[in-house]
């Protein structure tokens, strides 16, 4: 993914879901693809020179930051201002020196 943009997985699928769920996220980004009702596959996240290619997800219930293992960061708590909220997990900058996982 490129820094910069707007999220794929927040930005369409997870808003369906919430809106279809009675204001609820999903619990974790596997929700999004069960019987092919959002998405096919969690997309992969790549941050290129830093981690590999991976759909792997990191859970806020599990851990509140990222912890820069590649992948998705989710956080999945409800009380949270930035509940639903993905982003790449990776604390490395960018080109544009841009947090990847605060964009």
């Amino acid at each position: 993914m490129k820094s910069g943009r707007k999220d794929p997985l927040k930005t369409e699928k997870t808003h369906i879901y919430y809106g279809a769920n009675e204001g609820v996220y999903p619990d974790d980004l596997s929700e999004l693809k069960d019987t092919f009702k959002y998405i096919k596959e969690v997309p992969v996240a790549r941050a290129v020179g830093y981690h590999p290619a991976t759909n792997a997800q990191q859970l806020s219930r599990d851990n509140p930051v990222p912890d820069d293992s590649g992948g998705w960061f989710y956080d999945n708590m409800s009380d949270s201002q930035s509940y639903g909220k993905v982003v790449v997990n990776c604390t490395h900058t960018d080109a544009k020196g841009s947090v990847w996982s605060t964009n």
